[in-house]
């Protein structure tokens, strides 16, 4: 309403939106609650972190770098805050695409498929890619 007060009359607005001309001017000059100013804190401690991560730390990161500072506060609220003030980290995208590596001196599999399936028929799948403990 406070945005709209240029246009509109608090009166009409007001009536509109159902709610009493007393309440909304208590509303306007009521001091900000204990939560609020706490939240106001919060996102300026968040972006510090935040800056000093180089805008790379999401909200999981920011909360446990706050929780080392002393601050108590969950990754739920962190992200809210975030969220609220369209704060988040940057996502780098990798140098190089980690599948196959070709490059190597193996012997070469012999390709089953071709042979079975002239005889018996075939399934088949897709796998992009597995890790396993040999690299």
């Amino acid at each position: 309403m406070g945005e709209h007060r240029a246009s509109y009359e608090v009166k009409g607005m007001c009536e509109v939106l159902k709610v009493s001309r007393s309440g909304y001017y208590a509303w306007e000059s009521r001091e900000p609650s204990l939560r609020q100013r706490d939240n106001e804190e919060l996102l300026r401690r968040i972006r510090e972190v935040h800056t000093q991560s180089r805008r790379l730390y999401g909200s999981p990161r920011i909360a446990a770098e706050l929780r080392k500072q002393g601050v108590r506060c969950g990754k739920n609220r962190v992200a809210r805050i975030m969220r609220e003030h369209s704060i988040w980290g940057e996502v780098k995208k990798r140098r190089f695409r980690r599948t196959t590596d070709s490059r190597h001196d193996y012997a070469l599999a012999s390709n089953l498929l071709v042979e079975r399936s002239q005889t018996e028929g075939v399934w088949a799948s897709d796998m992009t890619f597995v890790p396993t403990s040999e690299g």
